[in-house]
Formats: structure tokens, C-alpha cells, sequence
């Protein structure tokens, strides 16, 4: 952090604050996107922006504000869930059946993975699961037909999120990722 201003008032020479905004967020993506957000720490994404930590607050007000605007960004971004309803099972599957390396560089894969990871995180569970919500409302479920969208939509959630918890113990094989594309297509050809 040797391009700190001389001052030691967090400022970094030759950075405006839209750029500095902006380098904090993709420092803060970077760290969401793997870890879980109550194993974050705003020291850690300041590292990584090049910046003192005191800016986090500066110009988000807390992590979790931070955090928050990054899920807000996600909503506008493409997503794995995006693209022919036929074949979203296998490419769920696909994605969390990649390396997790793998996984955030697919389009979308790194919102979805901040999303997955802090699902269970006591600071900001309401925040993502309201966010995980609109997810589903938004693109999931105007995707489905028939009746019970919202609770299909709720259900394919539901997997994925069982599945990162069973990746982080053993890999999903292809057998496995073939029983989970097939249960997310039956939840989309289900019209009860």
C-alpha cells in the first residue's frame, strides 16, 4: 500500500472517486464471490483495491452496504439462468459441477456464487435472501409455465444451494450433475 497519499488520509495518488468506487467493487467481488461474506473482511478488499480500508466506509458506509450494492449490480447482469428454458437444468448443472475458478468466470458465475456463498451468513441472510427472492421472481419464475411458479423457482433455488453445500465436501461427478439437471427440468416441466 506504498501509493498511499503522504497524508495517510486514504486517498490514493492519481485516483479519482468514481474510479476508487469502482476498483472497490470489483476488489469486493472478487472476495464475495469465494468466500462466504461473514469471512470477508473489509481489510482484505482494500488489500486488493490498493486503498485504506477506512474508504469502504467512505464510500459505501459499511460492508454490508457494500455487499448490498454489489447484489443490486447482479440483478442487471447476465446470469446463468438467462437462455432457453429446455436447457437450463444442464446449464445449472454445468456450473456447479465446474471448478469453482471456473464457475465465476462464466457469465454470471461470479454474482451467483457471491449469492450462494452468504446465503446462510447471519449479517446479511435477510439481504440475500430477499435478493435470492426477486432472482427468482424476476428471471426464474417469469420463465415458468403453469401453475406453482414461484415455489418451482424456489425449489431450483434450493438445489443449487444444497449443491454448493455438498461440492464443498465431495465433487460432483457427471452422474450427480445429471440427477440434479434432471430434477431442475422436471421443476420446469412440471405444471401441476
Amino acid at each position: 500500500m506504498g501509493n498511499l497519499a503522504p497524508h495517510g488520509l486514504g486517498r490514493v495518488a492519481g485516483r479519482n472517486a468514481a474510479q476508487t468506487r469502482t476498483t472497490l467493487l470489483e476488489a469486493a467481488a472478487y472476495w464475495f464471490a469465494r468466500k462466504n461474506y461473514d469471512h470477508v473482511n473489509v481489510r482484505e478488499i482494500a488489500e486488493r483495491a490498493g486503498v485504506a480500508p477506512a474508504l469502504i466506509n467512505r464510500y459505501f458506509g459499511s460492508k454490508a452496504l457494500l455487499f448490498s450494492e454489489l447484489l443490486a449490480e447482479a440483478g442487471h447482469t447476465v446470469n446463468p439462468l438467462d437462455g432457453d428454458i429446455t436447457s437450463l437444468g444442464e446449464r445449472l448443472a454445468a456450473f456447479m459441477q465446474a471448478d469453482p475458478e471456473e464457475a465465476r468466470e462464466l457469465p454470471g458465475g461470479a454474482s451467483l456464487m457471491m449469492l450462494l456463498n452468504s446465503i446462510a451468513s447471519i449479517g446479511v441472510q435477510d439481504l440475500v435472501v430477499d435478493h435470492v427472492r426477486q432472482l427468482a421472481t424476476r428471471r426464474l419464475v417469469d420463465m415458468l409455465e403453469g401453475a406453482e411458479r414461484e415455489e418451482r423457482g424456489a425449489l431450483i433455488f434450493g438445489y443449487l444451494i444444497g449443491c454448493l453445500m455438498i461440492r464443498r465436501m465431495v465433487p460432483l461427478t457427471p452422474t450427480t450433475s445429471l440427477c440434479l439437471a434432471g430434477a431442475i427440468q422436471h421443476c420446469v416441466a412440471a405444471r401441476p
